[in-house]
């Protein structure tokens, strides 16, 4: 429940902002949900409003945005080795888990992701696309600006942190 109203805020500072150069079509914005009792919600064993959806609506255009502001719901979560949420990360899994809330199926590990996903540039690189790492052994999610989100080592929650704090091997690029 934490990670949506977290992704929540970010999902709504993002749309305040502009995010970035992406514009939601009017039909990718969900609808203001009804008003509640605050009475009624306080009571124990009453349904509580859903804040969020389980799954965005999603469009390919939306996809790598859905994807980093799920990244962005994470942070000061704990690392975990081979960790896919929702309260703890590896950084592949971290990867994986906002590609799979984006709508899209990517391969779990970092390896797989280097070997099975679609090669770019670094100097065409955009929000959303995979950091490969150390060989393929770490990866982040590219959230523009020179930053990443990734799931480090056990003793440092999910950060955001700059792109070329690590030696980069290559750059990914999920199918939208």
């Amino acid at each position: 429940m934490k990670n949506f109203k977290r992704l929540a805020a970010v999902a709504v500072s993002s749309l305040a902002l502009g995010a970035g150069s992406l514009a939601l079509a009017p039909s990718a914005v969900a609808a203001p949900a009804p008003q509640v009792d605050a009475t009624a919600a306080a009571l124990p064993g009453a349904p509580l409003p859903a804040a969020v959806p389980a799954t965005p609506r999603v469009t390919p255009f939306t996809r790598p945005q859905n994807a980093v502001n799920f990244a962005y719901a994470q942070l000061g979560d704990r690392y975990g080795w081979g960790a896919t949420g929702p309260n703890a990360w590896d950084c592949s899994g971290l990867t994986y888990g906002s590609w799979r809330y984006a709508g899209r199926a990517i391969p779990r590990t970092s390896y797989s992701q280097w070997s099975n996903l679609r090669r770019v540039s670094l100097r065409s690189i955009s929000p959303g696309d995979i950091v490969i790492y150390r060989g393929g052994g770490h990866v982040g999610i590219y959230v523009g600006k020179g930053y990443i989100i990734h799931a480090s080592t056990y003793s440092r929650p999910v950060a955001k942190v700059r792109l070329y704090s690590m030696s980069i091997t290559a750059v990914v690029r999920p199918p939208y």
